[in-house]
């Protein structure tokens, strides 16, 4: 399975969401950051309305519950340490490397 522009878009935006998230600053410099940054460029008419309570309860959530082990296939959001997400090329790691058969 080929990823649409779309999709690729989507997935580098949800991983450089996700390691923004996990890094800790506050919730100004979050929403500061979603504004200004190239990455969130495509999805910034979205972002710009996330409310700043909306931020830091994310913000909380992705360090509280996200893990480094999540399996691929779990659906889990996986924050690293922050700055360290490889450029994902779609949004779910078994869409890019699919389990091989035994």
């Amino acid at each position: 399975m080929n990823p649409s522009i779309d999709e690729v878009q989507l997935a580098c935006f949800q991983a450089a969401l996700l390691d923004l998230l996990a890094q800790p600053i506050s919730a100004d410099e979050i929403a500061r950051r979603l504004r200004e940054e190239a990455v969130f460029a495509p999805y910034r008419e979205y972002s710009v309305g996330f409310e700043l309570r909306f931020l830091e309860v994310a913000a909380a959530l992705v360090k509280k519950w996200g893990r480094e082990d999540a399996t691929p296939d779990s659906n889990q959001a996986v924050p690293r340490e922050a700055g360290t997400f490889p450029g994902y090329t779609t949004a779910r790691e078994s869409e890019i490397h699919p389990p091989k058969d035994s």
